[in-house]
């Protein structure tokens, strides 16, 4: 098992070279600028000849306690000095971590090459632009359509009529099902299933269940990116829709007929039931639930493990269970914080009256008099 020290990306760069490439101010502190970093790493983890990243005021502590050797910091941030340590000025830190880690960092595997491998099936009428690579054990259905530039990793799947189109990506065990249309620039990870049947059943005279057919399908836009293992479920008689921009992430589950708007922000293991509509640029955090047929207004802002029980308004911040305004939900939880004292004060104050009540009825001989 790769040891920790492994993890970060290696450099062998100069100070100079790093502070040339995030375009930052380099106070010196007693080190040369020609002085070799060796690799990028996690305060935690960084030693004397590591760089390592300052990306909030709140890890001050921790990064005066770091051993590395170099840090980026932030250009308003203060730190204390220390011999043999060089700081980095930076407008933003982890834009400047992105770029040493897009410039230097570990390349991709080869990209397959144009073509159609040998153990792909292709069926007939599919279109297959030259400049795609279709990968071993890919399956490309009767009428489906790749784009140029476009990568089906091994083991894909893209249904018959399915489409998508340039320079996308389609990770191993991605499954497109019939119909489907992505857009260009389109990246789904390992596992995730778009165009699955929706979950729909009527309850039939014996008391089973009766499936309700789907035959809508999924409309998936440009620069848009889904996570590993997600679902989408194709409509029940048009399109569940997901708008230009957008970035779902692992485990999220989009159930028929919702839609969901331009710059939409999915984090992992939320759930929206069917036809739920959400707004441009909203973002949801985390584990929230979704009812079904709700809005969620432009630009709102759902809370980890909310649940959304009825329509938000745009712009708005709501959390807790079930969602209400960010503000409301604040208060609630800490008035909670609070409940135990404030009840203790209250059985206090209830045996005092209680006490001074059977002391004024032993002074009046207890008829009350």
């Amino acid at each position: 098992m790769p040891s920790p020290d492994d993890a970060g990306v290696e450099l062998q760069r100069t100070i100079h070279d790093v502070t040339d490439l995030v375009c930052g101010q380099l106070e010196q502190c007693g080190r040369p600028d020609t002085d070799v970093l060796a690799a990028l790493r996690p305060l935690d983890r960084a030693g004397p000849d590591d760089v390592a990243a300052l990306y909030r005021a709140e890890y001050t502590a921790a990064a005066e306690q770091s051993a590395a050797g170099c840090l980026l910091v932030g250009d308003q941030v203060p730190i204390a000095s220390r011999s043999g340590r060089a700081i980095i000025r930076v407008a933003d830190p982890e834009q400047a971590v992105d770029r040493m880690a897009e410039t230097w960092g570990p390349a991709e595997p080869d990209h397959p090459p144009a073509g159609v491998h040998p153990s792909a099936v292709v069926e007939a009428g599919a279109e297959v632009d030259p400049s795609a690579a279709v990968g071993p054990l890919v399956f490309v259905g009767s009428g489906a359509r790749v784009g140029a530039r476009t990568r089906l990793l091994p083991g894909a799947y893209l249904g018959p009529q399915a489409s998508i189109g340039c320079d996308g990506v389609l990770h191993p065990q991605v499954v497109v099902g019939s119909r489907c249309r992505l857009g260009d620039r389109v990246t789904v990870f390992g596992g995730t299933v778009i165009g699955a049947d929706g979950f729909g059943y009527r309850q039939g005279d014996d008391g089973l269940s009766v499936k309700v057919p789907h035959v809508g399908h999924v409309i998936v836009g440009d620069d848009v990116e889904i996570g590993a293992n997600s679902s989408i479920d194709r409509g029940r008689l048009d399109a569940t829709q997901i708008g230009d921009g957008c970035k779902i992430d692992n485990h999220v589950h989009v159930a028929h007929n919702c839609v969901l708007g331009r710059g939409v922000v999915i984090a992992g293991h939320t759930t929206m039931a069917g036809s739920a509509r959400i707004e441009d640029f909203v973002l949801v955090g985390g584990g929230a639930r979704l009812n079904g047929h709700i809005t969620v207004g432009r630009g709102a802002k759902v809370g980890g493990c909310a649940a959304v029980t009825k329509d938000v308004e745009p712009g708005v911040y709501v959390a807790g269970f079930p969602a209400r305004p960010g503000s409301q939900w604040a208060r609630e939880m800490a008035s909670l914080t609070k409940l135990p004292d404030a009840l203790r004060t209250l059985r206090q104050a209830v045996a005092g009256r209680g006490a001074l009540r059977d002391a004024d009825d032993r002074g009046t001989g207890g008829d009350g008099a």
